[in-house]
């Protein structure tokens, strides 16, 4: 619109050049100006003009009246500073109009000559007729460009009602995650507990009464119970350096087959020890954490035993491309396809035991599996079928040049 005014005013009015100007729509400070020379080449552009208190433009945004210049060089350059810049572009005469729409100023159009007294009122007339007729085509431009960025506040309103909203969902489902937690945390910390508390009552009253073989029962079920507390307490402290960034593993080589023994052989006399199988490779070194990554096996030992109340469990280790695997697999329920790819969630504990008496977790195991295992630069995954139990995995890096032959001789045991 500023150019097709620019280029009627040259013509019409025989300008050298002309100016003209809009106050921006997006900032009422300041104006959107256009420069053309006499060919109708744009020379001057600007989106973030600022009119210069004391000039023509400034006075007509103002609401001056129109007025003529016969020579800049009669200005007095005190009340019109832009006089030398005028000069040295060879200014010297110019007409310059208001551009109004319903009274109210919303631009200027100024055309300049290089001749002393160039322009008249007549021209000035012509100049006015031209503003007028380009005002209306102005006005539309920045109304609609006030009417899209009302939209686009309207939208971003929109947007923060939305993302408050969402807010406020994901707040409420944190807190009812809170409520589950530590009801759950509760309820496992109460099955251990009472176990200790019930032995530990029935040692002060009858002790004498027990033999030894009794005692040693007592002692190991009291003893399995403590366990389970220390390995519940271990996954949240284990979980809270994890949340914080504070976990910090040892890496060194590790002989996988060897250490995964160890924690099978802990076991030992646990309900359900005797349902699990080992098939090892002679050795499998990698690089880990020893401390980590008995905790990984023994967690998804347990996960396993937990959720396939009968049934062999069975832990294998094997050589994969550049790492070790190691696979804890059950005959239990399985997991639901939509659930599979939530399982390393924390806090999440599926509805796959569901008719099958599972003892449901504290859904913590299971994410710091994931987040020990990749600590070491490992990685984890899971295999499913329901009603035909789930293979979780883990892999380690190899160490270098300890990679296990494929084929390698293995040994097959169950521990009692």
């Amino acid at each position: 619109a500023l150019e097709a005014l620019l280029r009627g005013a040259i013509r019409l009015l025989d300008g050298d050049e002309a100016v003209a100007q809009v106050r921006d729509p997006d900032d009422g400070g300041h104006t959107v100006l256009l420069r053309m020379d006499r060919s109708g080449a744009v020379v001057g552009r600007s989106r973030r003009s600022q009119p210069v208190p004391g000039s023509h433009a400034a006075a007509l945004l103002a609401g001056a009246p129109s007025m003529l210049v016969h020579d800049f060089a009669a200005l007095d350059e005190v009340t019109y500073p832009l006089r030398e810049r005028m000069l040295g572009r060879g200014v010297r005469s110019a007409v310059n109009v208001g551009i109004r729409v319903s009274g109210r100023a919303i631009g200027s159009l100024h055309v300049n000559h290089h001749r002393i007294g160039q322009f008249g009122s007549a021209e000035l007339s012509l100049a006015q007729l031209l503003a007028s007729h380009a005002a209306a085509p102005i006005e539309r431009v920045r109304l609609d460009a006030e009417r899209r960025a009302a939209e686009r506040t309207v939208e971003r309103q929109a947007l923060g009602l939305q993302e408050a909203a969402a807010e406020a969902a994901a707040l409420r489902r944190l807190d009812e995650l809170k409520k589950e937690f530590f009801s759950t945390i509760t309820h496992e910390l109460r099955g251990p507990l009472t176990v200790l508390l019930g032995y530990c009552s029935r040692l002060r009253e009858r002790a004498a009464s027990y033999d030894a073989e009794s005692l040693r029962q007592i002692a190991a079920r009291m003893e399995r119970s403590a366990g389970m507390l220390n390995r519940l307490i271990g996954d949240m402290l284990d979980f809270a350096r994890i949340e914080r960034g504070e976990l910090e593993v040892n890496l060194g080589a590790l002989d996988l087959p060897a250490l995964v023994g160890e924690v099978v052989a802990g076991f030992q006399g646990a309900p359900g020890a005797g349902r699990l199988r080992l098939d090892l490779p002679e050795a499998a070194f990698v690089l880990g954490d020893a401390t980590r990554t008995m905790q990984v096996v023994s967690n998804l030992i347990n996960n396993a035993l937990k959720y396939a109340p009968q049934g062999e469990v069975w832990i294998r280790v094997r050589g994969v491309e550049g790492a070790v695997r190691v696979e804890v697999e059950d005959s239990g329920p399985g997991i639901p396809p939509e659930e599979m790819d939530r399982v390393w969630e924390k806090f999440f504990r599926g509805a796959g035991g569901e008719g099958f008496s599972v003892a449901q977790g504290t859904g913590l195991g299971l994410a710091v599996v994931k987040a020990l295992v990749e600590a070491q630069g490992g990685r984890v995954g899971v295999w499913s079928e329901p009603g035909k139990g789930a293979r979780f995995w883990f892999e380690l890096p190899a160490a270098s040049g300890m990679l296990p032959p494929r084929g390698n001789r293995v040994r097959s045991v169950a521990c009692g």
